[in-house]
């Protein structure tokens, strides 16, 4: 009876090798056959410690040694603490996304996992397992191991719970189907665990060799293998991503290390004639084509370890500008494993720089143009203005704007207490030049005579022509002996100019009649007329000047 039982439990320690063999070409058959995503990352790490429980208990029964065998039954259990926990991770990765994994959530799910952990390996009072005699045949469980079992059976519930809910959720047969099988998974795993539980350390320790746990994990591991080939479970996503980049309207294409295409999507058809599995673009016939030269162009800028971008425009009929950007591909280990080309048309933003140079061009002459019209709008009205303000004979102000300038500086000097005088002359004897030289060269005289004056005033002086021959020269805050001194200035200047003229040059003089005006002596008089009272006692004085034999000054 001894033997029988002992040839049992070898039969069943195989067995978990065989177990384990069967999980590894699985493993295998799934990696080999599907490229490598996110989603089958978090797989691989799952399946491997799938694969540790039956080649833990493999090893367990092939050695005699007790420190190897208790190393590997803490390993076992915990490569199931692992597969409860990876378990509700897959599940929600499946449903919402590798995106949707948060490191708070993850962190937090994971405390019980760490706790048990440190329970299998610290084992503390033996409360988790306990070894007779040295023989790992015959250990008893203590209540630590229902605190491991609860949990990773806790963790596979979750975990069927969210797979339930997402069936009812999901409108498409496929997916519904998908998530039915790995569902199926879960409620295998958590039966054949509890029932091997049950029957080994429950009601039978002599079962505890019999691996039902071992065969859950096969049957289990097959609902996964199911969904992921007859579903595509692991393609939906690079399936998607392809069809995003066959729809770019940039074109995309990747070569090997030789140039061989690998990849390209539709646009990148619209820029270059390319085909998966031949060269980039060769030539054909001996011929090189415009083709050739882009694509020898992009075999220049193809470097192993950095990205270049340049702009090509195509020669051949419609012009069409691209911007191209080249990117290594490099491996783990910074191997170069190709190259991405990603073209882009910017030909119609190309066209709309163009225009909009062309029409800042045409702004530009017309903001010219404009500034130009406004210069001779500016220099017109300072003519117009010099014309409303100026004798157009002589060049001095007119009598129009010297009755308005005096105006304001009879308030200005009657405020501030300022005397100023008023200056009136004339040319004696001006009709006879008239008479007997013409009325051209008493023009020039007028001219000749004003600028002589003009040169004996001050800065602050003020020059009008008011009538015919007769002149006013306006002496800001300027006394009666001033006033003098500059008049005796005048006098004398006009007396010894020379009008040159064809019939020979020509002498004048000039009578002049001084008001020295204090308005402070008037302080409720109207500006105007005020000035007219002014005016007219320079004008009297004036023609004492004259009366009294010309070229004289007499102050009113």
């Amino acid at each position: 009876m001894l033997k029988l039982e002992a040839g049992c439990v070898q039969v069943w320690h195989n067995g978990e090798l065989i177990m384990f063999g069967i999980l590894f070409l699985l493993f295998v058959f799934v990696f080999a056959v599907n490229q490598i995503t996110s989603l089958h990352k978090l797989y691989l790490a799952f399946h491997f410690f799938m694969m540790l429980w039956p080649l833990c208990h493999h090893l367990i029964s092939v050695t005699s040694d007790p420190e190897f065998q208790n190393l590997m039954l803490k390993t076992a259990y915990f490569s199931m603490n692992i597969v409860g926990y990876g378990w509700l991770w897959f599940t929600l990765v499946l449903i919402r996304g590798v995106q949707e994994l948060k490191w708070k959530s993850l962190t937090l799910t994971a405390v019980p996992l760490v706790i048990v952990t440190v329970l299998i390996f610290a084992n503390p009072g033996d409360g988790f397992y306990r070894v007779s005699g040295g023989d790992f045949g015959s250990r008893e469980y203590g209540p630590l191991f229902w605190v491991f079992l609860a949990v990773n059976i806790g963790y596979c519930v979750i975990a069927l719970i969210a797979m339930l809910r997402a069936v009812r959720s999901r409108t498409s047969l496929k997916q519904r189907n998908q998530l039915i099988l790995f569902a199926a998974g879960i409620v295998i795993l958590i039966l054949f665990a509890f029932l091997d539980s049950l029957l080994s350390v429950v009601l039978d320790p002599s079962f505890r060799t019999a691996g039902l746990t071992s065969l859950g994990i096969i049957l289990s591991d097959l609902c996964f293998v199911v969904a992921i080939q007859r579903y595509n479970a692991f393609e939906i996503i690079d399936v998607a991503l392809r069809d995003v980049i066959h729809h770019m309207t940039t074109g995309v294409v990747v070569v090997d290390t030789q140039n061989i295409v690998l990849e390209a999507n539709r646009s990148m058809r619209r820029f270059m004639n390319v085909r998966i599995g031949e060269p980039l673009l060769p030539e054909r016939d001996g011929h090189p084509t415009g083709e050739q030269d882009f694509a020898e162009l992009l075999r220049r800028h193809q470097h192993p370890n950095k990205s270049s971008q340049f702009e090509y425009s195509f020669p051949t009929g419609e012009v069409r500008h691209v911007i191209v950007q080249i990117s290594p591909i490099l491996s783990r280990m910074k191997a170069l494993l190709g190259h991405a080309i990603t073209i882009q048309d910017v030909t119609e933003y190309r066209n709309l720089i163009r225009r909009l140079n062309s029409k800042n061009a045409e702004l530009h002459r017309q903001n010219e143009e404009l500034t130009m019209t406004q210069k001779e709008l500016f220099l017109a009205n300072q003519r117009l203005e010099e014309m409303a303000i100026r004798d157009s004979l002589t060049g001095c102000f007119n009598r129009r704007y010297l009755n308005q300038y005096l105006e304001r500086e009879v308030l200005v000097s009657r405020r501030y207490s300022r005397s100023f005088s008023i200056l009136l002359f004339d040319i004696d004897l001006f009709k006879n030049i008239n008479d007997t030289y013409g009325h051209l060269i008493g023009d020039e005289v007028l001219r000749s005579t004003a600028k002589v004056v003009m040169d004996c005033l001050r800065q602050s002086d003020m020059l009008a022509r008011y009538g015919g021959e007769e002149f006013a020269i306006y002496l800001p805050e300027t006394g009666e002996q001033e006033a003098m001194a500059i008049a005796q200035r005048i006098r004398a200047a006009v007396e010894n100019n020379e009008v040159q003229t064809k019939r020979g040059p020509i002498r004048v003089t000039i009578s002049i009649g001084i008001m020295v005006c204090r308005p402070s002596e008037f302080p409720n008089e109207d500006p105007k007329e005020l000035l007219d009272q002014f005016f007219s006692r320079a004008d009297a004085a004036l023609y004492a000047a004259k009366n009294q034999g010309r070229n004289r000054i007499i102050t009113g």
